[in-house]
Order: structure tokens, then C-alpha cells, then sequence
């Protein structure tokens, strides 16, 4: 009991702490324009495109690896609210970078396949990079006709980029934490505790370090050469 009261703390903690982050990003910017409110929503679909596209990919690899869950379950490979943290958007929003639900594929959590569950995990850096690359081509080709779609599709390419790059820290609920776990042999279970259990170390990680580890620079770097 005691323990399910600190992870809701936890939680509680850096849900605050986002807030507050937000209010001091936004401050310098009120009164908002109206171009403000379309660019934010825009960019709040971007969000949504990005972990869809890659958890979708991660499912449909599990599926066609016969997870069992998946075919049973078969909404789930569709259905975002089976993607999204809640928690997690929050930083793509103030940050650009994020993370979502780990994949709940237990041939990519448990299996003792080492080379499965890479694949499954895998696939999800892959596509996000995929299409890094490919709307980032996208937006060169695309200035001549609309200079506003080329930047969406620009905004597209660095989102997924960072997205790539931020999820390779080894770090619960990261990607990479799954890709180290699978290295190890280690099994993930998908509880709230082992999920959640380094999310305020993740927070102050991602805030403290953002000059550092923050992959607008870095993720310019990696499209720089399309």
C-alpha cells in the first residue's frame, strides 16, 4: 500500500513539475496569437503521428513474430490510447522529445529470443528514423510549392529525429532500457513500479541536461547531409 502511494507521488511530482515548466516557457510569450494556438495544435498531431507510426510498427512486428497477446488482443496494434503516456507527451510538448508506453509484447519483454525481441524493439527506432529521413527529403522538395508545409514537414523530421535519439538512453520506460534489458537477458515486467520507478530521475535528467543530451542539435546533425 505504502508503495503504490509513493509511485502516485511520483507521478503527482512530475506532473506538477511539467506544469510549472510550461507556465515558465509560456510566460514570455502571452499574449498568445492566434498563429501561436494553430502551431501548437499542429504540432500536438505531429506528436500523436510519431508515436503512432512507431509503436504501430513495433506491434505489427510482434504480431507477425506470432505474439500470442497481439493476435488475441488484435485492437490493441491499433488503438492509440494503448500508446500514449500520459506523463510522457508531456515533454514533447515543452521539450520537442519524449517517450510512450512500452511495447506490451511479452516476446519483446520476456522472450528469451534475444534476437526477437531486438527486432521488435528495433523496428520502432527504425521507422521513427525512416521517417525522420524521409519528411526531412519531403520538406526540400516541398518549398517550392508551400513554404508553411515545408516547415510542418521540416518540424516532422526533427520531432522524429529527437525522438530517435532521446529513446536510445537506457532508461525506464525508454527504448533503450528495453534494448539494454534485452542485451542482459534480463525480463521486463510491465509494472507501474518497474516502469515508473526512475521517471523522476528521467524528469530531472531531460531538464538539467537538455543542452547537453537535447537532440535539436544533434538531430539537425543526423538530417543535416538530405
Amino acid at each position: 500500500m505504502n508503495r503504490k502511494w509513493n509511485i502516485r507521488t511520483d507521478h503527482t511530482v512530475i506532473f506538477v513539475l511539467m506544469i510549472f515548466v510550461l507556465i515558465y516557457r509560456m510566460k514570455a510569450s502571452y499574449p498568445f496569437p492566434l498563429d501561436w494556438y494553430l502551431q501548437k495544435t499542429v504540432f500536438v498531431f505531429l506528436i500523436l503521428a510519431s508515436i503512432m507510426i512507431r509503436k504501430i510498427t513495433q506491434n505489427l512486428v510482434a504480431y507477425k513474430l506470432g505474439d500470442i497477446n497481439f493476435k488475441i488482443n488484435s485492437q490493441k496494434i491499433w488503438n492509440p490510447l494503448f500508446m500514449i503516456d500520459w506523463i510522457g507527451i508531456l515533454p514533447f510538448i515543452l521539450l520537442g522529445y519524449g517517450w510512450a508506453k512500452p511495447i506490451g509484447s511479452k516476446k519483446a519483454t520476456q522472450g528469451d529470443n534475444v534476437w526477437i525481441r531486438f527486432q521488435i524493439i528495433g523496428s520502432g527506432f527504425i521507422s521513427t528514423l525512416i521517417f525522420a529521413f524521409v519528411f526531412k527529403w519531403l520538406s526540400h522538395q516541398t518549398e517550392g510549392i508551400s513554404l508553411t508545409l515545408a516547415a510542418y514537414m521540416k518540424d516532422f523530421a526533427i520531432l522524429n529525429a529527437n525522438y530517435f535519439l532521446f529513446s536510445l538512453l537506457p532508461i525506464p520506460p525508454l527504448d533503450g532500457w528495453l534494448l539494454f534489458k534485452a542485451l542482459q537477458r534480463g525480463k521486463v515486467k510491465l509494472t507501474i513500479d518497474e516502469i515508473y520507478g526512475y521517471s523522476f530521475l528521467l524528469f530531472m535528467f531531460i531538464i538539467k541536461f537538455q543542452e547537453v543530451i537535447f537532440p535539436g542539435p544533434l538531430s539537425r546533425l543526423l538530417l543535416q547531409w538530405i
